[in-house]
């Protein structure tokens, strides 16, 4: 007979990895946590199915030496984990993955600046719409001359009109 953990894993093996491989940010997880844990009984789990047995009685909160915990750095870092770790994600040392991406308005200025979209209010239009998203903005402002981002948008537009003649072509017939 197997486990149920077994048939689960059978059922998602994505989910192996979680089986084999340590917690992630195990620091954070004892800063914020602490030695709390739960075994056995009063462990619970949403999906377990099982409510635990709550305690009637309030947890005590009466402390003789309150000032001295206070004042504590050890109770300090456990009372302000999040004011750590937003620290130290907004220190300079910590490298930012999002580049700079340009405005719709940037990238329409440059639109303008191409002649055959400036001639032609209907074709700027398309290409403008193009900007809504912001890969084909950052695509189109790295294109090193006038010449490439001509053709990278005429591509682009060629590639939406497709799409969208696929759409009708391959509809269902109602």
């Amino acid at each position: 007979m197997m486990l149920r953990q077994e048939l689960e894993l059978m059922r998602h093996p994505d989910c192996h990895k979680f089986k084999v491989k340590p917690l992630a940010l195990e620091e954070e997880m004892r800063i914020l946590f602490g030695s709390n844990t739960a075994t056995g009984e009063g462990s619970y789990a949403p999906n377990s199915g099982v409510m635990p047995r709550t305690r009637e009685r309030p947890p005590v909160v009466d402390v003789d030496n309150i000032d001295d915990l206070l004042d504590d750095d050890a109770t300090q870092e456990l009372a302000h984990p999040l004011q750590k770790c937003r620290n130290s994600a907004s220190s300079p040392s910590v490298p930012r993955a999002v580049a700079e991406i340009p405005t719709m308005k940037e990238c329409a200025n440059k639109l303008s600046e191409l002649r055959e979209f400036n001639e032609d209010a209907e074709l700027w239009a398309q290409g403008f719409n193009l900007f809504k998203d912001s890969k084909i903005r950052a695509m189109f402002m790295s294109c090193p001359d006038d010449l490439r981002m001509y053709h990278f948008i005429t591509q682009e537009l060629n590639r939406a009109r497709t799409a969208e003649l696929a759409k009708t072509w391959f509809a269902p017939a109602p």
